[in-house]
């Protein structure tokens, strides 16, 4: 029996996206094509939504949006949170005590947008390896001095904290720790990066 797909949730990089991080053609018509059978399609993604191509949050008859691994569900159109599901102060505060010890970028996202430690956006490819993911950080990313001090001044909940390390002992080491940590979700889009959301969150 043929099933009718009714909705669509699609991640960006890696399967939506290009390496270099662009929407193609192909892609476009698949969607709209989609779209017009009635399915709704969506995005779903680890990035903030400030993260996500304006390409998308402007495409004709995708409606929503599942940022930041399913911290928040937007509706596009009219700009409404649905649902969000954050990180405390406290907790937030927690994990970017243990990313400190190690080499690693820090950052927190916060209403949909990701603040990141000045000093890591200005090594980016220590960092980043891709050309494409260099790129994407430095153009969606608000540069702070102290992501720490950055978190206790504003002193509201965040969407999730973010750490890539360059060193993969360190990184499990850290992830070890910060398991400890109640209440939280670990997840990684990559193999080492830690992201760090409330626990029962998912995209």
């Amino acid at each position: 029996m043929k099933k009718h797909i009714k909705m669509v949730g699609l991640d960006l990089d890696g399967t939506l996206l290009t390496t270099t991080k662009e929407l193609t053609e192909y892609t476009r018509e698949t969607l709209k094509k989609a779209i017009a059978q009635g399915c709704e399609v969506l995005v779903a993604t680890g990035r903030p939504l400030t993260g996500v191509p304006q390409e998308l949050l402007n495409f004709p008859g995708i409606k929503y949006a599942v940022a930041s691994n399913g911290t928040r569900i937007i509706n596009l159109e009219t700009k409404e949170i649905i649902y969000e599901s954050l990180l405390s102060v406290e907790t937030a505060e927690q994990v970017l005590n243990i990313v400190s010890d190690y080499d690693a970028s820090q950052e927190i996202v916060l209403d949909g947008q990701g603040y990141t430690k000045a000093e890591s956006l200005r090594n980016v490819k220590h960092y980043w390896k891709s050309s494409g993911m260099q790129e994407y950080i430095l153009t969606t990313r608000t540069p702070v001095e102290d992501v720490k001090a950055f978190l206790l001044e504003t002193n509201r909940p965040v969407d999730k904290v973010n750490s890539v390390f360059c060193n993969m002992g360190e990184y499990r080491e850290a992830v070890e720790r910060a398991k400890k940590i109640p209440g939280i979700e670990i997840t990684g889009s990559m193999p080492n990066i830690m992201e760090v959301n409330v626990a029962g969150v998912s995209k």
